[in-house]
Parts: structure tokens; C-alpha cells; sequence
């Protein structure tokens, strides 16, 4: 992604977006501009030595000019937050090396996070195609390009709740997130935020409750078990029925049998009683 390049031209990336250098750091804390050095239109870090009435620089900062895809002019420019030790005479030291130094840094918190944040080819002439098309649109037919605009804006919020909540499981800070929003960490934050996290429960309720989760299967195992109960108790009910529906047929037909009994006897009595007569 990026080459070490030797100085003055500094590092420089692949794809030539980042230029990266040594910017010399003065005494009262600014960086060294090119008024700074009376004999010449430089503001390479090596002439502020203290010679030649030149001030000397009290440490070096990384620097980094930044162009687009034309690479004709940078469209901005980057500084490091961090003062590092100017050792004159050794170049190889002041930029010290992939671990410690303006090097460093440069590469680890400008390099890598631009590299992060930068729109593959393809979506970025998406963007362009609707930016073109939204543009006649407006002229031609102003009303279908606001409800296009509308339904365009709710999209890209929709996607900044994503991509801000994976970024933030990947580790990424506000800072970076607003970075790549172009707003503050404060913005990004109060932008974002509440939408992020409920995006966060809402994923979580639909992991907890999807079949094969581990909630899912407690579940399961206990509407099994609940059931398997009230089973049983039916089962159980059901056959208590059953014996009680049994012993009143029972009760029913011995009550019958002993009624045919005793109306059996009854005819055997009358048979055997003597006729009155007369």
C-alpha cells in the first residue's frame, strides 16, 4: 500500500494519493513554513538548523499532502499530533522506523484509516451516475427528484447505521467514524449513536429467538418438557375417567341385574302364593 521513499521526497503511497514528509517543528510550537527560511523558498525540515539565521527546529512532526485521482495539486494536507526528536545529520533516525517515529505514524494513523475509508471504483461511479441523473431530473421533473432524494437520503442513513456499528465492532473509534463522515466524533456520535445500539438489541433479540440459538433450543426443551407434563397429567386424568365412567357402568348394571333379580322372585312368589277364590 504504501513505499518508503528517499528524502526529501518522503513516503509515498502506491497509488501516489499520500505523499508523507517531515514537517520541521519551532520553538514556539508551530511548524516551519517556507517564511521561516530567509534564504530560500524551502520548507524542507533539514534547513531549519539553526544556520544562516535560520531557526532551529526543536522536533519534526509527520506531514502528508493528499491528492485525488488527477495528482496535479493536493486537495489537503495532514499532521501528525505527535512532536518527535530532530536528530540533524541522521536522517534514517528522525524518521525512525515501521514501529516508532513520524514514519510511524504517518502510516498508522493517516495512511491505513484513508485506505480504510476509500469508495471502491465502482460505487464511486454509481455515485456519479445519480448525481448526474438527480441533476436532470430536478429540471425536468422537480417533484419525482425530491421524492428520489428522499428515499436516496433515507438510504444513506440507513447504510451510516450499518457501516458506523460495524465499524465500531472492528474497533474503530468515533473519531475515524466522523472522519470518514467528514463531521466531528462529537456529530458522528450524536448522529448515530442511539441508532447504532438499538440496531445492536434489535439483531441480538432476532439471534436470541432464531432457531438453532442456544435461547431458542432452552426454549424449546422447556415448552417439550411443559408439554410432556401436561401430557402426562392428561394421560393420568383422562384413564381416572375412564374408571369412574367403568364403575358407574358397573354400578348400572348391577343395579339392573338386581332389579331383574328381585323382579324374577317377585313372579316366582306370585306362583307359588295360593289363589284366592271366592
Amino acid at each position: 500500500m504504501f513505499a518508503r521513499r528517499e528524502a526529501p521526497v518522503g513516503w509515498v503511497t502506491d497509488d501516489g494519493l499520500h505523499e508523507g514528509h517531515l514537517v520541521a517543528v519551532l520553538a514556539d510550537g508551530r511548524d516551519a513554513t517556507a517564511a521561516d527560511n530567509p534564504h530560500a523558498d524551502n520548507s524542507a525540515w533539514r534547513c531549519f538548523d539553526g544556520t544562516d539565521g535560520r531557526p532551529r527546529a526543536v522536533g519534526v512532526r509527520a506531514g502528508c499532502d493528499c491528492y485525488d485521482e488527477s495528482l496535479t495539486e493536493p486537495v489537503r494536507t495532514w499532521r501528525g499530533a505527535a512532536v518527535h526528536p530532530v536528530h540533524f545529520g541522521d536522517d534514517a533516525k528522525t524518521e525512525g522506523d515501521g514501529a516508532h517515529g513520524p514514519y510511524a505514524e504517518w502510516r498508522t494513523a493517516h495512511v491505513d484509516p484513508a485506505a480504510a475509508a476509500t469508495v471502491p471504483a465502482d460505487v464511486t461511479a454509481l455515485l456519479d451516475t445519480v448525481r448526474t441523473r438527480l441533476a436532470g431530473l430536478a429540471e425536468q421533473r422537480p417533484l419525482a427528484a425530491l421524492t428520489a432524494v428522499a428515499r436516496l437520503d433515507a438510504t444513506a442513513e440507513a447504510a451510516a447505521v450499518r457501516a458506523a456499528g460495524a465499524a465500531q465492532r472492528r474497533g474503530d473509534s468515533w473519531t475515524r467514524i466522523g472522519a470518514a463522515l467528514g463531521v466531528s466524533k462529537q456529530a458522528a456520535h450524536q448522529r448515530l449513536a442511539r441508532h447504532v445500539a438499538a440496531l445492536a438489541e434489535e439483531a441480538a433479540a432476532v439471534r436470541a429467538a432464531a432457531p438453532g440459538s442456544e435461547q431458542a433450543q432452552l426454549t424449546e426443551h422447556l415448552e417439550e418438557a411443559e408439554a410432556g407434563d401436561r401430557g402426562a397429567a392428561g394421560a393420568q386424568e383422562q384413564r381416572r375417567v375412564e374408571a369412574e365412567v367403568h364403575a358407574d357402568r358397573l354400578g348400572l348394571l348391577g343395579a339392573v341385574e338386581a332389579d331383574e333379580t328381585h323382579h324374577q322372585g317377585g313372579q316366582d312368589d306370585d306362583r307359588d302364593r295360593p289363589r284366592r277364590v271366592g
